[in-house]
Protein backbone atom coordinates (compact mmCIF):
# COMPACT_ATOMS: atom_id res chain seq x y z
CA UNK A 1 0.00 0.00 0.00
CA UNK A 2 2.65 2.13 1.24
CA UNK A 3 5.40 1.25 -1.72
CA UNK A 4 4.32 4.30 -3.74
CA UNK A 5 5.95 6.62 -0.97
CA UNK A 6 9.08 4.63 -1.17
CA UNK A 7 8.06 2.57 2.12
CA UNK A 8 10.84 -0.34 2.67
CA UNK A 9 9.53 -2.86 5.13
CA UNK A 10 13.31 -3.44 6.29
CA UNK A 11 13.39 0.78 6.75
CA UNK A 12 12.32 2.30 9.66
CA UNK A 13 9.88 5.65 7.76
CA UNK A 14 8.38 7.75 9.50
CA UNK A 15 5.63 9.50 7.13
CA UNK A 16 3.44 13.36 8.74
CA UNK A 17 1.05 14.98 7.10
CA UNK A 18 1.13 18.72 7.87
CA UNK A 19 -1.68 20.99 7.97
CA UNK A 20 -1.96 24.87 9.13
CA UNK A 21 -4.66 26.87 9.98
CA UNK A 22 -5.70 30.21 8.75
CA UNK A 23 -5.59 33.61 10.47
CA UNK A 24 -7.79 34.94 12.98
CA UNK A 25 -7.91 38.50 14.03
CA UNK A 26 -6.70 41.49 12.07
CA UNK A 27 -3.60 41.36 13.13
CA UNK A 28 -2.85 37.59 13.36
CA UNK A 29 -0.95 35.95 10.65
CA UNK A 30 -1.45 32.44 9.21
CA UNK A 31 -0.03 29.49 10.87
CA UNK A 32 1.76 27.69 8.47
CA UNK A 33 4.64 25.65 8.14
CA UNK A 34 8.17 25.60 6.61
CA UNK A 35 10.34 23.96 4.36
CA UNK A 36 13.51 24.31 6.49
CA UNK A 37 11.48 23.14 9.57
CA UNK A 38 10.85 20.14 7.60
CA UNK A 39 14.54 19.35 6.69
CA UNK A 40 15.64 19.77 10.37
CA UNK A 41 13.48 17.19 11.23
CA UNK A 42 13.97 14.73 7.96
CA UNK A 43 18.15 15.19 8.88
CA UNK A 44 17.75 14.86 12.50
CA UNK A 45 16.16 11.37 11.80
CA UNK A 46 18.47 10.37 8.92
CA UNK A 47 21.31 10.57 11.40
CA UNK A 48 19.66 7.63 13.14
CA UNK A 49 18.84 5.37 10.13
CA UNK A 50 15.25 6.56 9.91
CA UNK A 51 13.68 8.06 6.83
CA UNK A 52 11.45 10.85 7.06
CA UNK A 53 8.65 11.80 4.81
CA UNK A 54 6.09 15.18 4.91
CA UNK A 55 3.31 15.83 3.06
CA UNK A 56 2.94 19.41 3.24
CA UNK A 57 0.95 19.78 -0.05
CA UNK A 58 2.39 19.63 -3.80
CA UNK A 59 1.01 20.34 -6.91
CA UNK A 60 -1.46 17.72 -8.15
CA UNK A 61 -1.28 16.02 -4.51
CA UNK A 62 -3.96 14.31 -3.07
CA UNK A 63 -6.90 16.87 -2.16
CA UNK A 64 -7.14 15.50 1.00
CA UNK A 65 -3.29 15.36 1.79
CA UNK A 66 -0.79 17.89 3.83
CA UNK A 67 -0.72 22.01 3.18
CA UNK A 68 -4.22 22.23 3.69
CA UNK A 69 -5.26 25.66 6.04
CA UNK A 70 -7.94 24.60 8.63
CA UNK A 71 -10.79 26.95 9.86
CA UNK A 72 -9.54 29.45 12.59
CA UNK A 73 -9.87 28.22 16.23
CA UNK A 74 -8.46 30.79 18.75
CA UNK A 75 -7.61 28.28 21.81
CA UNK A 76 -7.78 24.45 21.42
CA UNK A 77 -7.82 22.76 24.30
CA UNK A 78 -6.23 18.75 24.42
CA UNK A 79 -8.59 17.69 27.36
CA UNK A 80 -12.27 19.69 27.16
CA UNK A 81 -14.00 20.30 23.80
CA UNK A 82 -12.18 17.62 21.67
CA UNK A 83 -11.69 20.31 18.92
CA UNK A 84 -8.78 18.99 17.45
CA UNK A 85 -11.27 15.93 16.49
CA UNK A 86 -12.99 17.92 13.86
CA UNK A 87 -9.68 18.39 11.93
CA UNK A 88 -8.65 14.54 12.25
CA UNK A 89 -12.34 13.61 11.32
CA UNK A 90 -12.54 15.94 8.12
CA UNK A 91 -8.83 16.98 7.02
CA UNK A 92 -7.00 13.50 7.59
CA UNK A 93 -7.92 10.76 5.27
CA UNK A 94 -8.85 7.21 6.77
CA UNK A 95 -6.26 5.43 4.81
CA UNK A 96 -3.30 7.21 6.35
CA UNK A 97 -4.66 6.67 10.39
CA UNK A 98 -1.80 4.47 11.84
CA UNK A 99 0.56 5.05 8.82
CA UNK A 100 0.80 8.73 9.33
CA UNK A 101 1.65 11.07 12.37
CA UNK A 102 -1.14 13.96 11.75
CA UNK A 103 0.28 17.81 12.77
CA UNK A 104 -1.62 20.59 12.57
CA UNK A 105 0.17 24.05 12.98
CA UNK A 106 -2.76 26.55 14.86
CA UNK A 107 -3.12 29.31 16.73
CA UNK A 108 -2.88 28.29 20.19
CA UNK A 109 -2.34 25.14 21.55
CA UNK A 110 0.99 22.49 22.31
CA UNK A 111 0.60 18.70 22.93
CA UNK A 112 0.22 15.22 21.36
CA UNK A 113 -3.13 13.74 21.80
CA UNK A 114 -5.27 11.07 20.80
CA UNK A 115 -7.58 11.69 17.55
CA UNK A 116 -10.03 8.67 18.13
CA UNK A 117 -9.73 6.11 20.99
CA UNK A 118 -6.31 6.08 23.17
CA UNK A 119 -3.93 6.48 19.93
CA UNK A 120 -1.67 9.41 20.05
CA UNK A 121 -1.00 10.25 16.62
CA UNK A 122 -2.59 13.54 16.28
CA UNK A 123 0.13 16.53 17.03
CA UNK A 124 -1.05 20.27 17.71
CA UNK A 125 1.92 23.00 17.34
CA UNK A 126 1.33 26.49 19.04
CA UNK A 127 2.31 29.68 16.55
CA UNK A 128 0.11 32.08 18.21
CA UNK A 129 1.50 35.68 17.52
CA UNK A 130 1.91 36.42 21.10
CA UNK A 131 3.73 33.38 22.19
CA UNK A 132 5.81 33.24 19.31
CA UNK A 133 7.53 36.65 19.79
CA UNK A 134 6.72 37.03 23.88
CA UNK A 135 7.00 33.97 25.17
CA UNK A 136 10.16 32.48 22.52
CA UNK A 137 11.65 35.32 21.49
CA UNK A 138 11.21 34.16 18.18
CA UNK A 139 11.64 37.37 16.26
CA UNK A 140 13.21 36.41 13.33
CA UNK A 141 11.73 34.79 10.41
CA UNK A 142 14.39 31.98 10.65
CA UNK A 143 14.26 31.26 14.82
CA UNK A 144 10.51 30.91 13.91
CA UNK A 145 11.43 28.35 11.73
CA UNK A 146 13.79 26.39 14.47
CA UNK A 147 11.26 26.54 17.50
CA UNK A 148 8.53 25.24 15.14
CA UNK A 149 11.08 22.49 14.30
CA UNK A 150 11.42 22.06 18.26
CA UNK A 151 7.89 21.75 18.91
CA UNK A 152 7.26 19.07 16.52
CA UNK A 153 10.41 16.75 17.59
CA UNK A 154 9.68 16.87 21.18
CA UNK A 155 5.78 15.74 20.43
CA UNK A 156 6.79 13.33 18.15
CA UNK A 157 9.33 11.64 20.86
CA UNK A 158 5.71 11.31 22.91
CA UNK A 159 4.58 9.60 19.58
CA UNK A 160 7.96 7.56 19.80
CA UNK A 161 7.97 5.82 23.06
CA UNK A 162 9.58 8.77 25.26
CA UNK A 163 6.82 9.54 28.47
CA UNK A 164 6.76 11.13 31.73
CA UNK A 165 6.50 7.85 33.33
CA UNK A 166 9.26 6.27 32.08
CA UNK A 167 11.54 8.80 32.71
CA UNK A 168 11.61 11.53 35.56
CA UNK A 169 13.20 14.03 33.03
CA UNK A 170 10.77 13.51 29.88
CA UNK A 171 8.71 16.69 29.83
CA UNK A 172 10.46 18.26 33.10
CA UNK A 173 9.52 22.30 33.64
CA UNK A 174 11.76 24.16 36.19
CA UNK A 175 8.74 24.72 38.12
CA UNK A 176 8.72 21.44 40.03
CA UNK A 177 5.82 21.63 41.92
CA UNK A 178 3.76 21.08 38.44
CA UNK A 179 5.88 17.57 37.56
CA UNK A 180 6.90 16.03 40.66
CA UNK A 181 6.94 17.77 44.17
CA UNK A 182 7.73 14.70 46.07
CA UNK A 183 10.95 14.17 44.63
CA UNK A 184 13.72 15.98 46.69
CA UNK A 185 14.80 19.58 44.80
CA UNK A 186 18.26 18.35 44.79
CA UNK A 187 17.26 15.49 42.58
CA UNK A 188 14.80 17.32 40.45
CA UNK A 189 17.45 19.91 40.13
CA UNK A 190 19.84 17.45 38.36
CA UNK A 191 17.30 15.87 36.48
CA UNK A 192 16.50 19.21 35.11
CA UNK A 193 20.02 20.44 34.61
CA UNK A 194 21.52 16.75 33.28
CA UNK A 195 18.96 15.70 30.42
CA UNK A 196 20.11 16.54 27.18
CA UNK A 197 17.36 16.58 25.40
CA UNK A 198 14.36 18.44 23.62
CA UNK A 199 12.09 16.12 26.15
CA UNK A 200 13.50 18.39 28.52
CA UNK A 201 11.42 21.77 28.69
CA UNK A 202 14.70 23.81 29.17
CA UNK A 203 15.29 23.32 25.39
CA UNK A 204 12.30 23.41 23.88
CA UNK A 205 11.80 27.02 23.40
CA UNK A 206 14.61 28.78 24.96
CA UNK A 207 17.74 29.83 23.55
CA UNK A 208 20.08 26.72 24.52
CA UNK A 209 20.91 25.70 20.95
CA UNK A 210 19.71 21.89 21.45
CA UNK A 211 17.46 19.81 18.89
CA UNK A 212 17.79 16.48 19.56
CA UNK A 213 17.10 13.70 21.78
CA UNK A 214 19.45 12.84 24.15
CA UNK A 215 22.89 10.19 23.61
CA UNK A 216 23.04 9.49 27.09
CA UNK A 217 26.92 11.07 27.74
CA UNK A 218 25.74 13.95 29.97
CA UNK A 219 25.24 12.11 33.11
CA UNK A 220 25.00 7.97 34.17
CA UNK A 221 22.08 9.04 36.21
CA UNK A 222 20.37 12.15 35.60
CA UNK A 223 20.49 11.29 31.76
CA UNK A 224 19.55 8.81 29.13
CA UNK A 225 20.09 7.57 25.98
CA UNK A 226 16.89 8.56 24.22
CA UNK A 227 17.52 7.05 21.22
CA UNK A 228 17.68 3.83 22.15
CA UNK A 229 14.39 4.01 24.22
CA UNK A 230 12.89 5.19 20.85
CA UNK A 231 9.50 2.78 19.65
CA UNK A 232 8.12 4.12 16.22
CA UNK A 233 5.04 2.07 16.28
CA UNK A 234 3.98 3.78 19.91
CA UNK A 235 1.80 6.01 18.04
CA UNK A 236 -0.30 3.12 16.57
CA UNK A 237 -1.90 1.85 19.28
CA UNK A 238 -3.66 3.00 22.29
CA UNK A 239 -1.41 4.76 25.25
CA UNK A 240 -0.90 3.02 28.27
CA UNK A 241 -2.52 5.91 30.70
CA UNK A 242 -4.69 8.61 29.50
CA UNK A 243 -5.54 12.31 30.50
CA UNK A 244 -8.06 12.96 32.54
CA UNK A 245 -10.40 15.78 31.66
CA UNK A 246 -10.32 18.61 33.67
CA UNK A 247 -10.91 19.93 36.54
CA UNK A 248 -9.99 16.12 37.82
CA UNK A 249 -6.56 16.44 36.27
CA UNK A 250 -3.69 16.32 38.59
CA UNK A 251 -1.30 18.62 37.01
CA UNK A 252 1.66 16.37 38.10
CA UNK A 253 2.82 13.51 36.65
CA UNK A 254 2.32 11.60 40.39
CA UNK A 255 -0.81 10.08 40.35
CA UNK A 256 -0.26 8.48 36.61
CA UNK A 257 -0.90 4.73 36.40
CA UNK A 258 0.10 2.96 33.24
CA UNK A 259 -1.58 -0.12 33.08
CA UNK A 260 1.17 -2.36 30.69
CA UNK A 261 -0.46 -4.45 28.48
CA UNK A 262 1.34 -7.63 27.02
CA UNK A 263 -1.04 -8.73 24.14
CA UNK A 264 0.52 -12.14 22.82
CA UNK A 265 0.79 -13.36 19.73
CA UNK A 266 -2.16 -15.35 18.90
CA UNK A 267 -2.25 -17.57 15.59
CA UNK A 268 -4.59 -19.91 14.71
CA UNK A 269 -3.31 -23.35 13.47
CA UNK A 270 0.34 -21.93 14.53
CA UNK A 271 2.42 -23.18 17.51
CA UNK A 272 4.82 -21.22 19.15
CA UNK A 273 8.57 -23.79 18.97
CA UNK A 274 10.09 -22.45 22.42
CA UNK A 275 13.33 -24.45 22.04
CA UNK A 276 13.76 -23.87 17.72
CA UNK A 277 13.78 -20.08 18.94
CA UNK A 278 16.41 -20.43 21.09
CA UNK A 279 18.44 -22.51 18.36
CA UNK A 280 18.23 -19.91 15.76
CA UNK A 281 18.76 -16.94 17.69
CA UNK A 282 21.68 -15.38 16.32
CA UNK A 283 20.27 -15.75 12.67
CA UNK A 284 17.12 -13.79 13.88
CA UNK A 285 19.25 -11.34 15.33
CA UNK A 286 20.32 -10.38 11.57
CA UNK A 287 16.80 -9.57 10.71
CA UNK A 288 16.37 -7.08 13.12
CA UNK A 289 16.59 -4.26 10.28
CA UNK A 290 14.03 -1.97 12.41
CA UNK A 291 15.65 -1.32 16.10
CA UNK A 292 19.02 -1.40 17.36
CA UNK A 293 18.72 -2.63 20.53
CA UNK A 294 17.88 -5.76 22.34
CA UNK A 295 15.06 -8.10 20.95
CA UNK A 296 13.28 -11.07 22.29
CA UNK A 297 12.24 -13.22 19.59
CA UNK A 298 9.68 -16.05 18.87
CA UNK A 299 8.60 -18.43 16.25
CA UNK A 300 5.74 -19.85 15.18
CA UNK A 301 5.32 -23.27 13.09
CA UNK A 302 2.01 -24.15 11.31
CA UNK A 303 0.32 -26.76 12.70
CA UNK A 304 -0.06 -29.02 10.11
CA UNK A 305 0.84 -32.57 10.51
CA UNK A 306 0.76 -34.17 7.12
CA UNK A 307 3.85 -32.23 5.69
CA UNK A 308 6.93 -34.26 4.61
CA UNK A 309 9.12 -31.62 3.20
CA UNK A 310 9.01 -28.55 5.44
CA UNK A 311 6.99 -26.28 7.66
CA UNK A 312 5.54 -22.79 7.66
CA UNK A 313 7.27 -20.33 9.95
CA UNK A 314 6.81 -16.90 11.59
CA UNK A 315 8.99 -14.58 13.26
CA UNK A 316 8.28 -12.53 15.43
CA UNK A 317 10.81 -9.84 17.63
CA UNK A 318 9.86 -7.53 20.41
CA UNK A 319 12.22 -4.75 21.40
CA UNK A 320 13.52 -5.11 25.07
CA UNK A 321 13.33 -1.54 25.88
CA UNK A 322 11.55 -1.17 29.06
CA UNK A 323 10.12 0.76 30.61
CA UNK A 324 9.18 2.09 26.87
CA UNK A 325 6.22 -0.06 25.76
CA UNK A 326 6.41 -2.13 23.09
CA UNK A 327 4.65 -5.14 21.10
CA UNK A 328 5.37 -8.69 19.19
CA UNK A 329 5.41 -7.18 15.35
CA UNK A 330 6.12 -9.66 12.57
CA UNK A 331 9.74 -9.76 11.10
CA UNK A 332 10.35 -12.80 8.58
CA UNK A 333 8.66 -15.22 7.32
CA UNK A 334 9.83 -18.94 5.62
CA UNK A 335 10.08 -22.42 5.98
CA UNK A 336 11.68 -24.96 7.92
CA UNK A 337 12.71 -28.41 7.39
CA UNK A 338 10.83 -31.32 8.97
CA UNK A 339 14.45 -32.03 11.21
CA UNK A 340 14.59 -28.72 11.98
CA UNK A 341 18.13 -28.55 10.43
CA UNK A 342 17.49 -25.79 8.26
CA UNK A 343 15.75 -22.85 8.40
CA UNK A 344 15.01 -20.57 4.97
CA UNK A 345 13.83 -17.17 5.39
CA UNK A 346 11.70 -15.26 2.23
CA UNK A 347 13.27 -12.41 1.05
CA UNK A 348 13.02 -10.53 -1.92
CA UNK A 349 16.01 -11.06 -2.99
CA UNK A 350 15.54 -15.01 -2.66
CA UNK A 351 12.74 -14.51 -5.21
CA UNK A 352 14.44 -12.61 -7.79
CA UNK A 353 17.17 -15.08 -7.36
CA UNK A 354 14.69 -18.12 -7.75
CA UNK A 355 12.92 -15.99 -10.72
CA UNK A 356 16.70 -15.40 -12.72
CA UNK A 357 17.33 -19.09 -12.31
CA UNK A 358 14.23 -20.31 -13.31
CA UNK A 359 15.09 -17.84 -16.82
CA UNK A 360 18.64 -19.15 -17.61
CA UNK A 361 17.24 -22.54 -17.41
CA UNK A 362 14.96 -22.21 -19.86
Amino acid sequence: MMEKWFADPYQTDIYIEIDGMEKGKLLDWNHISFEETHQMLIERFSQHGINVYIDYGWPDGPINGGGELLDFIDVIDDTVGHHHNKFYVRNFADERKGIFRYVTVVNNAGFIVAGDYNAFDHILIDTSLRKTLRNRGAFTPRYQRVVLAKGILHEFGHSLGLMPYSFYGVDILPDQDSRWPSLPEDEYQKYLENYHSIMNYNYIFSEKKLFDYSDGSNDPVYDQNDWEYLYPPTFQFDAIAYEEAVPTIDKTFEDIEPVFKDPKVILDNWVFDENISKKYIDEFKELNFAYNTKCDYKIFIENITDSKDNKAIRIYAKPNIEPTYTRWSLIAEGNIDIDESNIEIYSYEKVYADTMKMISDK
